[in-house]
């Protein structure tokens, strides 16, 4: 099975290791053509390339681009695509993501593996990242059945636990066990922030 993986960042990067050391073929696309060598280099994929038609011999496509730009991604890659091709994302938003893709792919699937670190890039990619991590799947009633039995198996390739629920139940999950906390977070370091006490702001960037 080739893989392809659209976005060599931190989670991307991290699949495509997991994914070489289990013998899977992994194409990699990035915007950057240092990303690409680096990625070859580090053995986080076989292939790379800016270009997304390097994606049309894979046969599972994860889009691992930032969440503003994947569906716009999405819809430039589509072309490139074998009809038998996989795709899924990694999106911690669900519902926009299959509402936008789904109409014009029909073997998609949405995914979320719930893993990561504060650091960005290739070069915070590590091995064993979602090792007994929840990965959520959000299929739809239209979503044919191999298209979810083999991302689940990938998944579980990578060792997380598998989840599974519709969009709209994700995304007011996430909201409130993962969004919200950011949000107040950094509301209440900002306000520290502008606390004019020099010990407030020492605890504050702490």
């Amino acid at each position: 099975m080739k893989i392809g993986i659209v976005g060599l960042g931190l989670i991307g990067g991290s699949m495509g290791i997991d994914f070489c050391q289990r013998g899977y073929t992994v194409l990699g696309v990035s915007r950057r053509q240092q990303t690409c060598e680096q990625a070859i280099a580090q053995q986080v994929v076989q292939e790379a390339s800016t270009d997304l038609a390097l994606m049309a011999s894979a046969d599972v496509v994860f889009l691992c681009t930032p969440l503003a730009v994947l569906e716009s991604t999405a819809l430039q890659l589509l072309p490139h695509l074998a009809a038998h091709t996989i795709l899924t994302d990694v999106g911690s938003v669900k519902s926009p993501i299959v509402a936008a893709i789904t109409p014009h792919w029909q073997r998609f699937v949405g995914g979320h593996p719930m893993a990561g670190t504060s650091d960005r890039g290739l070069e915070a990619a590590q091995t064993e990242l979602f090792i007994d991590r929840p990965y959520v799947l959000t299929p739809t009633a239209t979503t044919p059945v191999d298209v979810v039995e083999t991302i689940a198996q990938l998944a579980g390739d990578l060792g997380s636990h598998l989840c599974y629920c519709r969009p709209e139940e994700h995304d007011r999950a996430v909201a409130w066990i993962s969004h919200l906390p950011v949000m107040v977070s950094s509301n209440l370091i900002a306000a520290c922030m502008q606390e004019g006490d020099p010990s407030v702001l020492a605890l504050a960037q702490n």
